[in-house]
């Protein structure tokens, strides 16, 4: 069930939208969509979202698709701007002027319609409570105020181009009061309002109270041309009509329609779109050409006119109805698309399009679809980094405010309709679907991922079509027009159920008709139009065609055909036993083929290790990522990357924590990721719904002391246990096909004392994601509410998909130009003297601190020549590297945070954002040290500009040099580490960076004594290896009188031995502090190398020449 008040807010909205009894229903991993959900329920879900205080756009729906996601983001973006009401009648002529035609709306003004007034839609309604003439007048006038699209005005010039205005609201409203007697009175009332608008002068649309009605109650009719509104828009004009009505004033639209059409003309006329426009237009026309020229799927003999001659008008029209039984049509919404991530809309697709491909004899079909327009998310996501600039300027100051990216219309006014014309190949080739009923369901469902990945793999969205086709230069508009368009269209409304309405509504929808809502001899379009809705909790199918033109009977048995595909479809999709099958447009990072994905599944299903149904997402690996994979693959029993964080907790409620880290993994995707290893293709991670629970809890009290009774410490103490079972846990490799990929131990060893032990492998946590994990599950603990995460890592995966290489190559083969070896530090060791099978194994590790003082003159020196301190002790490196290697130019490696400023909520992500980089140094002896300095800060920044790029594209630009590897040590600068993520949780600020002079390593009380959750936190243990022979990890760390520094240095024990890291240490801290000290207009050369501490010691005792005489 629902967890929290976002969740449960939600809940309750998904149920109200989507009919559902009960909110408690619905499980924090249920998709909106697979529970019934469709695009045009989505927006009535975003409107009510917002009204409740949520931020959320249609496109969170689709990305975040489970509650719980969707909720996390919601709570992540906090109330949506502009949440109050505003009254804007305050400012009612702020959209006046000219504004630019959509693409439908020019579609409809460049067809031949007779009498284009009478193109309406409409609706008739019954007050609950009777209305007052007078305040509907004013309640009317409130709802123009608030939507322009219903002050807009329509004219032709002289050579007979259309343009639209938007004039200042009309005084009086647009309100007919009238009486009607009987229901022809009614009838010819309606009859004239559908007649009454004016394009040119106006009203273009109408409001009659007919008072009283035949059944002595009142009607309210509303209708209005098509031109400015669709079938959304009714939904957004009553609501917004109640509340004026009472007295509420109304909410501006997010978007209104002038500043969409503004953005639209600015987008087709921008000479950035030419790029794109050439993109979608050579893939969308492909397949169009090919159709015409072997009389192509537009015309299969289903839908050939019999008599092509005969007009095609409304008047002309004649319907086959059918419909769905109650069931049937609750699995359809309810059930059917779970096994293939489908929507409402795509079933239905497919089953149209499966008859008509078998009536053609298994060939490729053509079908319009008929869609509400409202992607401004789908348009922004192609468009947006290209052309965000370009449309910045133009539209700084238009009222709308920010450009097409941001555009939000669910609650805009006006007519937003997309006609979308498909290609689809259901059957994929095969004449027939196969009559046995278990084959021919798993064939309608392959038939489904067919039409699915059609649908959703277009290179563009839908809207671009409608932009290509009415709003681009003539010459390519003519050249599409002479393009054959499907016979069919295919308009899914989605759930129209007036029996969900709320009864405490002021309106219901009236018995009686809204009038004729078109002229007769108006153009009737496709030749075949089929309208599908449920209303009653029935699946209602309407076949529109004109007998005139075609054979009833052929038009009786297609419809027939497709109820009986789709309920075939249902059926197999409903049950229970169809395994899920997810197509690649649900995982589209992946870029995989539907074969290729069946094959990676298959293969871990075979393997245990992944059922398709915990699948929430599959994408590839980060260049740092493919590095540790391929370490981890070579020595699985090494211990490098198998990061680890000890620290004692007191007092503890071990059930609390437990539920503390179980909420933790559920929010963030990476702590529920395994690694995916195909035989064929490159590697993935799978994020899956759950994980197995990775804490394990283990009772130590009552074992032997620490010490004997004469004060000496025992072998067996708890101390020595304590480090073997880290040993232990650091020495277990990870199944890395297993998620989640970490442990935890609870040790408890007092009766409220625990030890934890966390172990997690790099692969996926990066040093500061491991920080926030600890200080979120304490913060957690305590009750806190953690930071809100605005992002996922996924988005980083697509961010690093569209960087170019190009521009990063440059970077780095300029970079490498003159470095002809690779520098090795470690090969200037003699290795241990054992016999090599007898060497020591594993890692080691040998610490140092730089003092308060000696650190504080170093970071005065640092700021004073506006340095950083990670190119203090970058610096200090390469002087000892080169000093090692007798190397002029030397390399080593360094990790960069890999988190994209542009990328919104990157911060707030858990991952491995880190990459491994090269630094490169030359070291000019005639060069000054200060100037010097600088340069390596430059180097930095720059690489860290080109950071995206993987380490092996580095390296194999390196040439020779490259060749197996181009250093072997690795300087990481922490400046958040696990210790301030614990100063900041003994403080009670979750997510607090480490600051100068606060928060001691020693144990300290949490927060207020008070608090029954308060925890005094022992100092943290931090285990970190790499594959390389020798790393460094520098980072500041507070004490009570200064910032000093903190060094540790892990070393390969075959390659070094304790007494050779230690000296490097040492080498290291005095050039530190010489760099501190030294004069930065000294030449590199004329410095003097810093003693060993060995050979400190010597000149000291030389020195040492003071005698006491007497």
């Amino acid at each position: 069930p629902p967890r929290g008040e976002t969740e449960t807010r939600l809940a309750a909205l998904w149920a109200a939208v989507l009919g559902l009894p009960e909110p408690g229903t619905i499980a924090r991993s249920d998709s909106f969509f697979e529970r019934g959900g469709d695009s045009i329920l989505a927006l009535q879900l975003v409107t009510r979202a917002r009204q409740a205080g949520l931020t959320l756009t249609p496109r969170d729906l689709f990305t975040h698709q489970s509650l719980a996601a969707l909720a996390a983001h919601a709570e992540a973006h906090g109330a949506p701007p502009g949440h109050e009401a505003v009254d804007v009648t305050l400012d009612p002529a702020r959209e006046a002027g000219p504004v630019p035609l959509t693409p439908i709306q020019r579609w409809f003004l460049d067809s031949p319609v007779p009498n284009r007034r009478h193109w309406n839609q409409a609706v008739l309604l019954v007050p609950r409570t009777p209305l007052d003439p007078d305040c509907l007048a004013e309640a009317l006038a409130a709802v123009e105020a608030a939507h322009p699209a219903l002050r807009l005005r329509f004219a032709q010039d002289g050579h007979g181009t259309w343009a639209q205005t938007c004039r200042a609201p009309a005084m009086p409203p647009p309100l007919w009061r009238r009486a009607a007697a009987d229901a022809p009175a009614l009838a010819v009332l309606a009859a004239q309002a559908q007649t009454s608008l004016d394009l040119a002068e106006g009203p273009v649309w109408r409001a009659v109270l007919v008072d009283p009605a035949p059944d002595g109650a009142q009607r309210l009719l509303l209708v209005a041309h098509h031109l400015v509104v669709d079938a959304m828009s009714w939904r957004i004009l009553i609501h917004d009509l109640a509340a004026a009505l009472a007295g509420r004033p109304l909410a501006p639209p997010p978007t209104s329609f002038p500043g969409w059409a503004r953005s639209l003309d600015v987008l087709a006329r921008h000479p950035g779109y030419a790029g794109r426009r050439q993109a979608w237009l050579a893939g969308w026309l492909a397949g169009r050409l090919a159709d015409r020229q072997a009389g192509g799927p537009c015309h299969t003999a289903a839908l050939r006119p019999l008599r092509p001659d005969a007009p095609q008008v409304e008047s002309a029209q004649t319907e086959i109805a059918d419909s769905l039984d109650a069931d049937t049509t609750d699995a359809f919404l309810r059930r059917a698309g779970r096994p293939y991530r489908a929507r409402p809309d795509e079933i239905l697709l497919t089953a149209l399009s499966v008859a008509l491909a078998r009536r053609g004899g298994g060939t490729a079909v053509g079908v319009t679809l008929e869609r509400h327009g409202r992607d401004a998310d789908a348009l922004a996501d192609v468009l947006a980094e290209p052309l965000a600039d370009a449309l910045a300027e133009p539209l700084a100051d238009a009222p709308d405010g920010p450009p097409l990216p941001r555009h939000d219309l669910s609650r805009t006014v006006g007519w937003f309709t997309t006609l979308v014309p498909l290609r689809l190949d259901p059957l994929g080739g095969e004449p027939d679907l196969p009559p046995d009923a278990a084959a021919l369901g798993a064939a309608l469902g392959r038939a489904l991922c067919r039409v699915k990945e059609a649908r959703r793999a277009r290179p563009q969205p839908d809207l671009s079509h409608d932009l290509l086709r009415h709003c681009a230069e003539p010459d390519l508009r003519d050249r599409i027009a002479q393009l054959p368009e499907p016979g069919i269209l295919l308009n899914y409304l989605g759930q129209i159920d007036p029996d969900r309405a709320d009864p405490d509504a002021p309106f219901a929808l009236a018995p009686e008709s809204a009038g004729p809502m078109r002229d007769p001899q108006s153009p009737a379009g496709a030749e075949l139009t089929l309208t599908a809705l449920v209303r009653g909790g029935r699946l209602h199918l309407a076949w529109r065609f004109s007998p005139d033109r075609h054979d009833a009977t052929a038009i009786a048995a297609l419809a027939h055909d497709t109820r009986h595909t789709l309920e075939a479809l249902i059926a197999h999709c409903a049950d229970p036993d169809t395994p899920r099958r997810p197509t690649p447009a649900d995982l589209p990072l992946a870029r995989l083929d539907q074969p290729g994905l069946d094959a990676i599944l298959a293969d871990a299903r075979a393997a245990g290790t992944l059922d398709p149904d915990s699948l929430a997402d599959l994408y590839p690996l980060t260049p740092l990522q493919e590095g540790l994979l391929f370490h981890a693959r070579l020595a699985p029993e090494d211990q490098a990357y198998r990061n680890q964080v000890r620290l004692d907790l007191e007092p503890l409620d071990p059930d609390r924590f437990a539920q503390a880290v179980r909420a933790t993994l559920a929010r963030h995707d990476v702590l529920r990721t395994a690694i995916l290893a195909p035989a064929d293709g490159p590697p993935l991670q799978a994020v899956l719904h759950a994980v197995p629970d990775p804490l394990t809890r283990l009772d130590w009290t009552g074992r032997t002391p620490d010490e004997k009774p004469d004060g000496t410490p025992r072998q067996d103490s708890l101390a020595t246990r304590l480090a073997a079972l880290a040993a232990a846990e650091r020495a277990k490799p990870f199944d890395l096909a297993q998620a989640p990929l970490l442990r935890l131990a609870l040790v408890r060893t007092g009766p409220a004392r625990h030890h934890l032990v966390l172990t997690v492998h790099h692969l996926i946590l990066d040093g500061w994601s491991t920080a926030r994990l600890v200080a979120e599950v304490l913060a957690r603990y305590r009750g806190q509410a953690p930071e809100p995460v605005t992002g996922r890592f996924a988005d980083y995966l697509a961010w690093l998909a569209r960087q170019p290489r190009s521009t990063a190559e440059r970077f780095w083969r300029d970079a490498l130009a003159g470095l002809d070896a690779p520098t090795r530090l470690a090969g200037t060791f003699d290795a241990p003297g054992a016999p090599e099978r007898q060497r020591p194994a594993g890692h080691g590790e040998v610490r140092h601190r730089v003092p308060p003082a000696a650190a504080g003159r170093l970071l005065a020196r640092a700021r004073a020549a506006h340095l950083t301190l990670n190119t203090c002790v970058q610096a200090a490196w390469a002087q000892l590297v080169a000093a090692r290697t007798g190397q002029r130019r030397v390399a080593f490696g360094t990790t960069v945070a890999g988190r994209p400023a542009e990328l919104p909520g990157a911060e707030t992500v858990l991952g491995l954002f880190i990459n491994t980089l090269p630094v490169i140094v030359e070291l000019d002896p005639a060069r000054p040290l200060g100037a010097w300095l600088a340069w390596v800060q430059a180097v930095n920044l720059g690489l860290r500009e080109h950071g995206h790029l993987p380490l092996a594209a580095v390296q194999r630009l390196a040439g020779p040099a490259g060749a197996g590897g181009l250093f072997d040590s690795l300087v990481v600068f922490e400046n958040y580490p696990v210790d301030a993520a614990l100063a900041a949780a003994r403080r009670g600020r979750y997510g607090e960076g480490h600051k100068d002079g606060e928060g001691a390593r020693d144990g300290v009380r949490d927060g207020d004594r008070a608090d029954p959750h308060s925890l005094r936190l022992g100092p943290a243990i931090v285990a970190e290896t790499t594959h390389y022979p020798v790393t460094l990890v520098v980072h500041p760390d507070a004490a009570p009188d200064g910032t000093q520094l903190a060094l540790r240095l892990s070393y390969a024990a075959d390659r070094l031995t304790a007494e050779d890291a230690q000296a490097l240490l040492d080498d290291l801290a005095a050039r530190l502090d010489a760099l501190a000290e030294a004069d930065l207009d000294r030449p590199l050369g004329m410095l003097a190398s810093p003693l060993s501490p060995a050979d400190r010691a010597v000149v000291l005792s030389a020195n040492a020449t003071a005698r006491a005489y007497p």
